[in-house]
């Protein structure tokens, strides 16, 4: 059995969470959203799109930000 949306949601977070990253924005698709209930995307609100997505961020050389 395949893991479910909410648990590859949960998993790309903590990839990208342990290199740095902070996560900005999530989008998901009706379906996706009825399933996320129990991610916590830390203070981030799940819209709902088209596309199943997560934007990061991170402090960047210069005082910038890299998306």
């Amino acid at each position: 059995m395949g893991m479910s949306r909410a648990q590859k949601f949960e998993e790309v977070l903590a990839l990208y969470t342990r290199h740095g990253w902070g996560l900005a924005r999530v989008l998901a698709r009706p379906e996706s959203l009825a399933g996320l209930g129990a991610v916590d995307f830390r203070g981030v609100e799940a819209e709902e799109s088209d596309v199943d997505a997560m934007w990061f961020k991170r402090p960047s050389q210069g005082g910038r930000e890299a998306w």
